[in-house]
């Protein structure tokens, strides 16, 4: 009885008679596992302890070191006293088509004191697709191509003399934006809505 329970009895290789958690196949495993964790913590924390602009750029945000360069080859800065409206846009978006006239429209109509447009297209300058759209704008690229400012489209900033963002939105609300750049008067806080804020058109938000 004894032998043939001894021949019956299978002998495993040393790896595998180990408990599951200490073969060398799932200790690998296991390892690569608890790096993947320990890299993606990391990143989190790296990007939650991380100064400087959201990575979508917003309200508030610093941009004054923002290189746009325009079609003529000038380097076009934000800040330096001079309010800037800007005009995110991309000729190749359907959204961006859409509002296209609405802007034309509203550029056409408002006269712009103290404040300048500049135009930035998602990829290189489109001077021809503004030159078509009729938009009285200065028309750039940002260095490097696809800077965050480009992530959203269409989409317009209002950006203050030091070259912060003092309002931003889809770009239907560019009426609303834009009124951003009037003097606010004291205590009128960063980005409320003016009374006399321009009435958008009734367009579909793409971010719904």
């Amino acid at each position: 009885m004894s032998s043939n329970k001894a021949a019956n009895t299978e002998i495993l290789p040393e790896d595998e008679r180990r408990a599951p958690w200490r073969r060398p196949r799932h200790v690998a495993i296991a390892g690569l596992a608890i790096v993947a964790v320990v890299q993606a913590l990391a990143f989190a924390y790296v990007r939650a302890h991380t100064n400087g602009p959201s990575p979508l750029v917003t309200r508030g945000d610093d941009i004054s070191d923002l290189s746009l360069r325009d079609s003529q080859g000038a380097l076009q800065e934000l800040g330096a006293g001079q309010p800037t409206l800007l005009l995110v846009f991309d000729p190749d978006c359907a959204h961006s088509r859409r509002v296209a006239p609405f802007w034309t429209s509203w550029l056409e109509s408002n006269v712009h004191k103290g404040h300048r447009i500049i135009a930035i297209s998602t990829g290189p300058a489109a001077t021809d697709y503004v030159d078509k759209q009729q938009w009285p704008v200065i028309v750039t690229s940002t260095e490097p191509v696809g800077h965050e400012i480009t992530k959203r489209s269409p989409w317009v900033l209002a950006v203050d003399g030091q070259g912060r963002v003092v309002a931003d939105g889809h770009g239907r609300h560019l009426g609303e934006v834009a009124s951003q750049l009037v003097a606010r008067k004291p205590g009128r806080e960063l980005g409320s809505r003016p009374s006399n804020a321009m009435p958008s058109p009734d367009l579909e938000d793409p971010t719904r």
